[in-house]
């Protein structure tokens, strides 16, 4: 945060208070940074959001912040903002309690304190986007705890396959109380991002004799994320006019890796929409069109049977039995429309057969459904 709180995403704040007694003592602050592959900073910085919940004022406030709609949580923080001299509130909690939403609480001890909190939540996109636009994968996130009932500190790691983005932790109290006194990452350094854990740790309020302790309890918080890069997206459409893949092929043949009784390959291929080609449920079921001659080719259109994100590859040939990927890995598809064709762009290559071939989603295998294909060159 700035000096007027809104966030500049330069650093993480902290900040601490002695209670009733002057007791001056050093603070040490960390900042956990993350880094997204083909993202620049200030892309992963419009990826970010910081939303923001101000309880009323009260001796134990409580507040919890939610990330908006196509956000998920990766952190969060909280801030006390009225500390009267000699009184006021101690840091009781600050932790995920979903993976939208940040709580946080503090109360007041001894003198009576009213105060307000405000919780923060830190959010990132779920698609992750560059600053043109471009997509370039998801993000999925999660929160793992652990509970400590000792007077020693309680660690806790993200799921596995996460990498720690955020930490949180909360005491759990009763007549005296408890307070929080640091939630840290692991101080050694650990080549494997997926390998850190955070550290919480809090101590009992004495009674005002000083004879009274309490079973000191907390929950440590340890936010995961990951990253999921988009699969290889196919080329865009040609912008020169001149060299435009827009004139038709029409194939002779189609045949495939087997059909439902009816539904057969030829569908594809006979312009009427109202007919399908249905494949048998494989792990990698495919279609084939012949041309009539051999052509130089450079985009398929394809019209969807239904709105399943099918993952594919398209290939080609010149004598209908070896095949060259069109793609370096399978690309999914662009939409969920069974109305509009879909473009795949490609640079050209000459052909007389052109394969789609389905990746197995399924634990079985796949079932493709197409309606129409059409083949182009320049």
């Amino acid at each position: 945060m700035d000096d007027n709180m809104k966030p500049d995403w330069k650093g993480w704040v902290a900040s601490s208070r002695d209670h009733i007694d002057p007791n001056v003592a050093p603070l040490e602050v960390f900042a956990l940074g993350i880094k997204i592959p083909n993202l620049s900073k200030e892309s992963l910085k419009s990826n970010l959001q910081v939303f923001r919940n101000e309880s009323v004022s009260d001796p134990h406030p409580q507040s919890s912040s939610f990330v908006d709609n196509g956000f998920l949580l990766i952190g969060g923080g909280f801030l006390v903002p009225d500390q009267p001299p000699g009184g006021g509130n101690i840091g009781t909690g600050s932790f995920p309690d979903s993976n939208i939403s940040w709580h946080a609480r503090s109360r007041d001890h001894q003198i009576p304190s009213p105060s307000r909190i405000i919780s923060f939540a830190i959010g990132i996109r779920s698609t992750l986007r560059k600053l043109d636009g471009t997509k370039v994968g998801t993000i999925s996130t999660s929160f793992h705890s652990s509970e400590g009932f000792d007077n020693a500190f309680t660690a806790v790691s993200p799921l596995p396959g996460m990498a720690l983005c955020g930490m949180g932790g909360a005491c759990h109290f009763g007549f005296h109380g408890t307070y929080l006194t640091r939630i840290v990452p692991q101080l050694l350094p650990v080549d494997n991002p997926t390998h850190q854990f955070a550290i919480v740790d809090n101590l009992s309020i004495y009674g005002s004799s000083g004879d009274h302790t309490e079973l000191v309890s907390r929950t440590a918080y340890a936010m995961g994320l990951k990253f999921n890069p988009l699969p290889f997206d196919p080329l865009p459409p040609p912008i020169d006019p001149i060299v435009l893949c827009n004139k038709e092929i029409i194939a002779s043949e189609a045949d495939s890796s087997g059909h439902l009784s009816g539904n057969n390959a030829l569908k594809t291929i006979d312009r009427i929409p109202a007919t399908t080609w249905v494949s048998t449920n494989i792990p990698n079921p495919w279609i084939r069109l012949t041309l009539p001659n051999q052509v130089s080719i450079c985009r398929v259109d394809v019209l969807w049977g239904d709105e399943k994100p099918h993952i594919f590859n398209l290939s080609t040939s010149t004598d209908g039995n070896t095949f060259v990927d069109v793609y370096p890995e399978f690309i999914t598809r662009n939409g969920t429309s069974t109305d509009d064709f879909e473009s795949y762009y490609f640079a050209s290559r000459v052909a007389t057969d052109i394969k789609l071939t389905f990746a197995q989603i399924g634990p079985f295998g796949t079932v493709a459904v197409i309606k129409e294909v059409r083949i182009f060159t320049k």
